[in-house]
């Protein structure tokens, strides 16, 4: 029987080139090309494809020419009398076997990123590892509604958990329930440590801003429908935002304070609960700052809403019989030196800008009047006294 062969020279090159190439490199290619030094890394990229892949590839050409078979049959066909390179025939064959599993699945995540491409778009960011960038593009989105929603500086993560299950986002307790996980997706989640005694590892990152997000029209008739995969969407958007508007100058300027990040967006989102203007806010930290100078004499930050944070977000999701005090009393102001375990609430840019930036004050004392709201400020224990009146 006449074996089959190629009508055109272009024809050979291109099924060829088509080898060489292969869908690794059209899948992850442009992904490792920005994560590791981009046209540095073509370079040494194509200089290693001359030095192995050239001589791979002329091998496999002259069997092929050679043998006019397989690479089982080409092998048998070439090899010397009582060898065994027929073996190593047999093993190519398997390999492109095992192969071919590696390229149906990636092909069918292709398929699936192109109908996905054609269906809407993706929120993607530079700093995604490879594994949250891949997981995001072979999700399909399978709701077309979107709602806009607006979270406020200062909302608590309790607060826009409700407001998503309300505008029918994802459930509020599985919100809450990835808001207890601290992953290391994002450049600014490895600058945190997991704190046992924290309730959420993710409160203060919760960047206020305005999102469009998916609506489950079967949330409203199921409010027990399993949201959990929707939750860590909305999260990777507003953790991307987060990423994205913290950059580098702040990042010098919590080193310079010697300050780490969830020390900053800690006292950020107390100045943001005490203070209704950036300058007041200002003054806050000021405050906290000058009493941190002088722990011997003001040990505690002394601030009233990092109780009601424990009395109105923890204490109402444990029974009694889960109460922690250790953790109570880490929030709390009044109880633990220096800067409490975590974040109280979601801070604005500006709040944080407040604390990084704050003016420098002989203020160790605050207060506010709660009916006009304004702020008084005081240096001496004298002073405060008689702004309390």
């Amino acid at each position: 029987m006449k074996r089959e062969s190629f009508a055109s020279r272009i024809g050979f090159l291109l099924v060829s080139a088509g080898c060489a190439i292969g869908i690794g490199n059209v899948w992850r290619f442009p992904t490792v090309t920005g994560q590791y030094g981009g046209g540095v890394f073509v370079l040494f990229y194509l200089l290693f494809l001359v030095l192995m892949g050239a001589p791979v590839l002329t091998m496999e050409l002259a069997v092929g020419r050679a043998g006019h078979g397989s690479a089982g049959t080409a092998y048998r066909a070439l090899e010397p009398k009582g060898s065994k390179w027929h073996l190593h025939g047999w093993a190519c064959l398997i390999g492109c076997c095992v192969l071919m599993m590696y390229y149906t699945t990636v092909s069918g995540w292709m398929l699936a990123y192109f109908f996905r491409f054609v269906k809407g778009t993706f929120t993607v960011d530079t700093t995604m590892s490879y594994s949250t960038l891949i997981s995001t593009l072979k999700t399909i989105s399978e709701a077309d509604i979107t709602v806009s929603i607006r979270i406020t500086e200062g909302m608590t993560l309790d607060e826009v958990a409700q407001m998503l299950e309300d505008n029918l986002v994802c459930r509020a307790d599985d919100f809450r329930e990835q808001c207890k996980v601290l992953d290391d997706s994002y450049k600014f989640q490895k600058r945190l440590e997991k704190e046992p005694l924290k309730y959420y590892q993710m409160e203060g990152y919760i960047f206020p801003d305005t999102y469009e997000f998916y609506v489950i029209p079967a949330l409203e008739d199921d409010n027990e429908l399993d949201t959990t995969e929707y939750a860590k969407k909305v999260l990777d958007i507003i953790y991307q935002n987060f990423n994205n508007k913290l950059t580098g100058r702040y990042y010098n300027r919590m080193t310079e304070l010697g300050l780490t990040l969830d020390e900053t967006i800690t006292l950020a989102s107390i100045a943001q609960r005490e203070a209704d203007t950036t300058e007041n806010m200002g003054n806050v930290a000021s405050v906290f700052f000058n009493r941190m100078a002088d722990s011997e004499s003001y040990p505690h930050l002394e601030s009233d809403v990092t109780v009601h944070y424990v009395d109105e977000h923890i204490k109402p999701h444990l029974s009694t019989a889960e109460y922690d005090q250790k953790m109570f009393d880490a929030y709390n102001t009044y109880k633990c030196d220096g800067i409490p375990v975590g974040p109280i609430c979601n801070p604005g840019l500006d709040a944080i800008k407040a604390v990084l930036y704050a003016p420098e004050t002989d203020y160790y004392y605050f207060c506010a009047d709660p009916e006009t709201t304004d702020m008084y400020f005081a240096a001496t224990i004298y002073e405060h006294e008689e702004n309390l009146r």
